[in-house]
């Protein structure tokens, strides 16, 4: 069962990724790597996603703004009850979104 709700939080992810980007990016997908991917997560353990096919062209201030529509759209699409917390980690050598479901 956890499973399963991990990986419909990916489809909804994947999702809301796709519809921020569908104009300017035409490949983006996410893909879960770490224990889920592996099978041996717990169910405490985090998911490890990464959103792929969204280019800045190397433009730092634009893929900072990519990476802040993403946060917000996914924000506004899960309620409090399903997202618990949030921090968005762009001064990182590579940005970082974290979520709680």
């Amino acid at each position: 069962m956890i499973k399963d709700y991990r990986y419909d939080i990916k489809q909804q992810l994947e999702g809301i990724a796709v519809e921020t980007f569908c104009q300017q990016h035409t490949a983006v997908e996410a893909h879960i790597y770490g224990s889920v991917a592996t099978g041996l997560a717990l169910p405490e353990s985090d998911m490890d996603l990464v959103i792929t096919g969204v280019s800045s062209f190397g433009i730092s201030q634009n893929h900072t703004n990519d990476l802040t529509v993403l946060f917000d759209k996914i924000c506004e699409s899960f309620n409090s009850n399903v997202l618990v917390e949030k921090l968005n980690l762009w001064q990182t050598a590579v940005p970082i979104i974290k979520l709680k479901f």
